[in-house]
């Protein structure tokens, strides 16, 4: 951001500042929240996971070996696509977090930038933090 000091900042910086934090008060928030309840969805098919590894395939030893193959590649694939979508999750959520504090941090540096981000963000005072986001759920882990 172009910025030359306090009270000298091009036009627009205030509303520079107001759509970084209110990308990271509100819409980050949201796509962490989605992704977050994806790994929680992903974390209720464990009992399929843990199904397949109790399952004693019969048809002989080919059969067999294909059976642990592909459960082991689905039991993988499952276990990381989890794994991505909970560390998605909380990457969204921390940038979110830095997106506030760095506006907030320039606005702070020059009154001028915050007295008009605070008027044009009279809008985000209502905007509240997605709270209800349940903790996300680890992978259950590799093939055994």
């Amino acid at each position: 951001m172009g910025h030359g000091g306090a009270g000298r900042h091009r036009p627009g910086f205030a509303t520079d500042l107001h759509n970084l934090y209110k990308a990271g008060r509100r819409d980050l928030p949201v796509i962490a929240a989605a992704y977050g309840e994806a790994n929680n969805c992903v974390a209720g098919t464990g009992g399929v996971s843990e199904a397949m590894r109790g399952a004693e395939p019969f048809g002989g030893t080919a059969v067999r070996d294909a059976f642990v193959q592909l459960r082991d590649a689905f039991v993988q694939l499952r276990d990381d696509v989890q794994t991505i979508l909970g560390r998605g999750s909380v990457a969204l959520n921390e940038t979110g977090q830095a997106l506030c504090r760095a506006a907030e941090t320039y606005a702070g540096a020059d009154a001028e930038a915050m007295r008009e981000m605070k008027l044009i963000g009279n809008d985000l005072a209502q905007v509240p933090r997605p709270s209800s986001l349940r903790p996300l759920r680890r992978p259950t882990g590799g093939p055994r």
